[in-house]
């Protein structure tokens, strides 16, 4: 005969009465012969006599091995009715959320017979399971606080039970306050005093001494906790690391003094060039580019970049794009002639169009890791002048009035909340080309925020993909503010490893230039290409590309639903260069309800 741990006694009252029913029937029963053990006896003792292995694998902190285990016992006896089962259920959920394993840990407990769900220790579970999957903070404490003391009660029924609960409870409260003391570090650049003490469920004198042991720093006067830079993640890494917050503080630093910068005199040469019998004249600044010189000849003669053909300007071949005018070397008055056939202004069909954007992620780049580079590109006075005659030139329509003290939002159209070519091709109407949650989307955060479409096409386009995915001219519940297309941008030189590389931009300044109510304190940008957030790139929050409309895929996607909990987030804020939108992921898992990520 196999010896086990006894059955724990009855611990509520319903188990009491059953008790109680079962010794009365007992003394009334008419003897009969001794009959075989039925199979729920072993399978009642099953849970206590494998309770001593599990409080060995916790107590090396096996908690793999504990829960398989725990789930081989519990769910190969899933029939069983007996209390001793909570001798199971109890360390395996408890470790589930010590692991931040919320589904497993509600299923174990929603598996349980209905006598069960109704013991002061499974509620006890159940509560705790609840708030950490609804993350609320000061629930989370509150209930490990209230599970801790049920177990510690003189009265409950098992010491080594409680024990082990204890002792679990007290490493889930360490585990769950060390992963949202790192969220914290990866989504905030400074942070209240008072919001870490929701978040972490701890007195402020006790935070501000572990964020000090982690290299964190605090400013008594205003409260506030600036986490430790982090080091880079190395290259192919999938950690993630609090964004360069000092290099884009060297950056602010290094452009604040622009105005006076910007008042140096440019060096302008004037050219003279013959383009179909006819003559003209431009001028070009030392620090313009080869390609702003074929923009300049695109501009007055319509001929495309690319079949412009420049003769007599310098000797042999015209340099690459990207070479200075100044290392030109060009005489004023020079003389040179132009050929090229013009483009005709005739609309073309949209799927021909050669100008819509497309999925290049292998030659985008993330500034907020490159940081000198985004200070290449607003040190650069080309880039500085580019975004002052962008100001000049633009003209906004005002679609729907602005309104006092909202927030901005500039958002992308193509593969952001678009899957564009089976739109442009006309393999699927417009509204199934939309990216899921799209209307639903921009009506929750509509309250908050003013609504600008960037796009880079053309506007033509632009107002047609709009007007037929009913974002203006509808009876919606938000209004579209205004719209910018292709014309608002410029093209920026860098190098990316080691070669020439050139992109173009949205430069969130000509926005603020036009509406001073707006700046880097309260817009975000959102696209699917960061190389757009080039000089703006602490304002800008990159999600992935939308493409293959009504696939399987496409159709489970869930991003404007995540993006919809951040911006209403956001919102709250009072300052948006307090938090890295490149981390919103991290951000959103702190917040209340979130969404599987």
């Amino acid at each position: 005969m196999v010896n086990a741990p006894p059955t724990p006694p009855p611990t509520s009252a319903t188990e009491l009465q059953d008790q109680s029913r079962s010794q009365a029937q007992a003394s009334t029963s008419t003897p009969n012969p001794p009959a075989p053990p039925p199979p729920t006896a072993t399978v009642q003792d099953s849970f206590p006599a494998t309770f001593p292995v599990i409080v060995d694998l916790a107590g090396k902190g096996q908690y793999r091995e504990l829960l398989l285990k725990a789930e081989e016992t519990d769910v190969l006896l899933n029939t069983s009715r007996s209390p001793s089962r909570l001798f199971t259920i109890s360390p395996l959920v408890l470790t589930y959320l010590i692991q931040d394993n919320i589904p497993p840990a509600q299923f174990a407990l929603a598996r349980l017979p209905d006598p069960l769900k109704a013991s002061p220790l499974t509620k006890a579970l159940l509560d705790l399971v609840n708030a950490t999957s609804d993350r609320e903070y000061k629930d989370i404490y509150a209930r490990a606080e209230a599970l801790f003391g049920l177990v510690a009660q003189s009265d409950f029924p098992d010491a080594k039970l409680a024990s082990l609960i204890a002792n679990l409870v007290t490493n889930f409260v360490e585990a769950f306050r060390q992963r949202t003391f790192t969220l914290l570090s990866r989504a905030y650049s400074s942070l209240q005093l008072s919001l870490a003490q929701t978040y972490l469920g701890l007195p402020g004198e006790q935070i501000i001494g572990i964020a000090e042991k982690h290299g964190w720093t605090y400013n008594a006067s205003s409260q506030i906790l600036q986490p430790k830079l982090a080091e880079p993640p190395a290259p192919g890494s999938d950690s993630l690391s609090t964004s360069s917050l000092a290099a884009f503080k060297f950056i602010a630093d290094s452009v604040a003094p622009q105005t006076s910068t910007d008042d140096i005199p440019e060096h302008w040469t004037v050219l003279k060039f013959t383009w179909s019998g006819k003559s003209f004249e431009l001028s070009v600044a030392d620090t313009d580019r080869v390609y702003d010189l074929k923009t300049a000849l695109r501009d007055l003669t319509n001929v495309p970049l690319e079949r412009q053909k420049i003769l007599g300007l310098v000797k042999g071949r015209l340099p690459e794009d990207q070479v200075l005018i100044a290392d030109l070397r060009l005489p004023a008055g020079k003389k040179f002639t132009l050929v090229g056939t013009p483009e005709g202004d005739e609309i073309k069909d949209p799927s021909q169009l050669g100008n819509l954007p497309d999925i290049v992620n292998d030659l985008d780049i993330d500034f907020t890791e490159d940081p000198a580079a985004s200070l290449a590109y607003l040190n650069d006075q080309r880039n500085r002048r580019k975004v002052k005659e962008a100001t000049e030139k633009l003209k906004i329509n005002i679609i729907s009035p602005l309104r006092e003290g909202k927030k901005l939002l500039v958002l992308d159209i193509d593969y952001t909340i678009l899957d564009t070519r089976p739109l442009t091709s006309g393999l699927l109407p417009p509204d199934m080309c939309a990216r899921p949650g799209l209307h639903e989307f921009l009506e929750a955060v509509y309250p908050y925020y003013d609504i600008c479409i960037w796009s880079q096409t053309g506007w033509m386009w632009l107002e047609t993909k709009l007007v037929e995915l009913g974002m203006i001219g509808s009876s919606r519940n938000y209004q579209i503010s205004f719209v910018l297309d292709k014309t608002c941008m410029f093209t920026v030189f860098s190098q990316r490893n080691g070669k020439p590389w050139n992109h173009f931009v949205k430069p969130l300044q000509i926005i603020w230039n036009h509406f001073p109510q707006f700046d880097a304190s309260n817009t975000i940008h959102i696209d699917d290409l960061s190389r757009n957030f080039a000089l703006n790139p602490r304002e800008g929050l990159k999600i992935p590309a939308f493409r293959n409309a009504q696939s399987p895929e496409a159709l489970a996607d869930r991003e404007l639903h995540k993006l919809t909990l951040y911006l209403l987030h956001l919102a709250q804020i009072t300052d948006f260069r307090t938090i890295m939108h490149k981390n919103w992921k991290h951000i959103i898992k702190l917040l209340p309800g979130r969404p599987g990520v």
